[in-house]
């Protein structure tokens, strides 16, 4: 992936106020909708393959969730 995908993922993440979480060899991606999921996960897999690192996803797990928590004072 060359500089100016970089700079999309990192751009819409930041704009969406939400950013990945990577600490060693794991990391968690979040987004609110399916679309912005995949546009994620596709930068992803461009970084990883100019980086030259491999995604295993027989380890990688998707969790979709749609609840919502409303907190009381």
């Amino acid at each position: 992936m060359n500089g100016k995908a970089m700079l999309r993922l990192r751009l819409r993440i930041r704009n969406n106020t939400k950013s990945p979480l990577f600490f060693a060899d794991d990391g968690l991606l979040i987004s609110r909708t399916e679309e912005e999921m995949g546009k994620m996960i596709h930068d992803l897999a461009d970084l990883s393959h100019t980086r030259r690192l491999k995604i295993n996803k027989d380890k990688s797990n998707i969790l979709i969730s749609n609840n919502k928590i409303q907190i009381e004072d």
